[in-house]
């Protein structure tokens, strides 16, 4: 209906009732008292001659009227899902036309988006067609926020906007929105419906925002975003957004470049992570890639924070932060945190500049961190990620404490106490490893070990 009465714009309708129904018509229809069959998704058109035929309950549940409308159809409203007036001199014919014009334009504009998907044309053409029904440029962003492609002009500055910061390719800056406004921004997001949705930005107080998500199988693919530079955000365009992310979600899935982009992540990490088989050979090799070996040292930091790590778009900001303070490490989302594991000899975060760097980042963005102790086994990473874990959930009764280290001390003392019950997450430390070794020489068992050894 918001498109409808957007290209209706001209003749000044006036709404007295509005199906909430989300009823997408179809067709405009002549309405006259000798039709016998109503269809629930046509907007009947009745001039000032047939008003009084809507009196009778088994006529149309949808009404454009033209001419004088009687008072008492609008009394009657319990027999209408809508109604609307053109109070505007428009003859039935020309409304009918006009109807007949809204329908088979847009419909002729589906059509070609689909052709578009069918013939795997460039994601710059598809989104070239999508934007001619479109009153505002739009662009289109990966899952990590990084513009694929943009599309539309701009009838007005964009200075000020957050246009100004983005040129293509480049990445959502990540200081435009507040920290509050990202949290915001990241429930929209989570909703996975496909609906777009508006906002507005402290950044630029003189426009409003729009998004809408890209979600195939519970993962998000990418994202639309626009500003009313050239015009205000209607209920139409809100509905020609929607319908042009759900055909972004078929280009998508028939696109295999955009799939592999998502699944791109480090694999060998989410296996070494969750406990599964994996060679040492094969996680040398990706290693080697970035010039580390299994047995340098290294350290394991869990970050924390109030908004949700899960949905690419509020964790994208946090990450971007992080790599630049510490370029290279290796970082990724696991669970509901944001983990890295860095090399101690390139950032000996324990203590000295980068300390200080770290937890000014951290007082920032309002994020907890938890650190492992000093490793030199890369094989045992999923111990050293309960560490930090661990580490991160011990700042939260602390108010003050934005980072936690674990210390040998403590790992040893959490084993000695939790190894009775079978509970050995936290084990693993290199002070630790050699009572395994002893137990086993001497036909004896960890704890044994342990309270002799210390």
């Amino acid at each position: 209906m918001g498109l409808i009465l957007d290209e209706l714009a001209c003749y000044k309708p006036v709404v007295h009732k509005m199906s909430n129904g989300g009823t997408k018509f179809r067709q405009f229809h002549y309405y006259n008292h000798e039709l016998t069959e109503i269809s629930p998704e046509c907007l009947y058109v009745l001039s000032g001659q047939e008003n009084g035929a809507v009196f009778d309950k088994k006529g149309p549940r949808h009404v454009i009227a033209t001419g004088n409308i009687p008072s008492g159809l609008t009394e009657r409203m319990d027999i209408l899902d809508t109604l609307i007036h053109i109070p505007g001199p428009i003859s039935t014919s020309a409304l009918l036309q006009a109807g007949y014009t809204i329908f088979s334009s847009y419909e002729a504009w589906h059509d070609a988006l689909l052709m578009a998907l069918i013939q795997r044309k460039p994601i710059g053409a598809f989104l070239k067609i999508a934007s001619e029904k479109l009153t505002n440029p739009l662009a289109l962003f990966d899952n990590n926020m990084a513009v694929i492609s943009t599309a539309g002009e701009f009838l007005f500055s964009v200075k000020g906007t957050i246009w100004e910061q983005i040129d293509n390719p480049s990445f959502v800056p990540t200081d435009f929105f507040t920290h509050g406004e990202q949290r915001e921004l990241s429930k929209y997001a989570s909703k996975k419906d496909g609906c777009p949705y508006v906002y507005h930005a402290s950044a630029d107080p003189d426009h409003t925002y729009a998004s809408s998500h890209i979600w195939i199988d519970d993962k998000l693919y990418g994202s639309i975003g626009m500003v009313d530079i050239n015009a205000p955000f209607t209920d139409g365009q809100l509905f020609i957004i929607r319908e042009i992310t759900h055909t972004l979600k078929l280009y998508f899935q028939n696109n295999s470049i955009y799939m592999r982009m998502v699944e791109n992540k480090l694999n060998y990490l989410d296996s070494l992570l969750e406990g599964a088989e994996i060679s040492a050979e094969i996680v040398s090799r990706y290693l080697d890639r970035i010039k580390w070996k299994l047995d340098d040292e290294f350290c394991f930091l869990t970050f924390t924070c109030s908004v949700d790590l899960t949905v690419p778009i509020a964790s994208v900001s946090y990450i971007k932060q992080l790599n630049g303070l510490f370029p290279q490490t290796l970082i990724s989302v696991y669970r509901d945190s944001i983990i890295m594991i860095i090399r101690y000899a390139d950032y000996p975060v324990r203590c000295g500049r980068n300390r200080q760097q770290l937890e000014r980042l951290l007082e920032k963005n309002e994020m907890h961190c938890g650190v492992s102790i000093v490793f030199n086994d890369f094989m045992r990473l999923r111990c050293y990620y309960i560490q930090s874990s661990f580490a991160a959930a011990c700042c939260k009764p602390r108010p003050d404490t934005l980072i936690f280290f674990m210390k040998a001390a403590s790992v040893i003392m959490c084993c000695i106490l939790l190894l009775p019950q079978r509970i050995c997450a936290l084990s693993v430390t290199p002070r630790f490893l050699p009572c395994g070794k002893a137990a086993k020489k001497a036909n004896r068992n960890w704890y044994d070990a342990c309270i002799t050894t210390f």
